[in-house]
């Protein structure tokens, strides 16, 4: 609970009193970062490096705020290059058949 209201406080700094108008994410200027377990021993990580979206911040009631995000799945990057070629392929992402993915909150604590 702690964790939600310090997130509720940073973006009523951040985004002030705005009710009705969304905040756009600037793909130029944004990312995302995805981490897995390996068998346990080791966390590898992915980054996406553009994210295109929104946030449509209610200070009021962040209940009624919506977040809505598309990754491009060709900004993933691991740092390896073995490891890129295998999420492309139809074995794990399939980018040529999914070249995108999507986020839709369907609820905001």
């Amino acid at each position: 609970m702690k964790r939600h209201a310090i997130a509720a406080f940073v973006l009523s700094l951040a985004f002030g009193s705005v009710h009705a108008t969304p905040y756009v994410f600037e793909p130029r200027h944004s990312e995302g970062v995805m981490r897995w377990s390996h068998l346990g021993f080791s966390n590898p990580g992915a980054q996406f490096s553009r994210i295109e979206g929104m946030l449509e911040w209610n200070a009021a009631d962040p209940a009624k705020s919506s977040v809505q995000a598309k990754i491009p799945m060709s900004g993933l990057a691991t740092g390896v290059p073995d490891l890129d070629d295998d999420f492309r392929s139809p074995a794990f992402f399939d980018f040529a058949k999914f070249p995108a993915a999507t986020f839709v909150s369907t609820r905001i604590e």
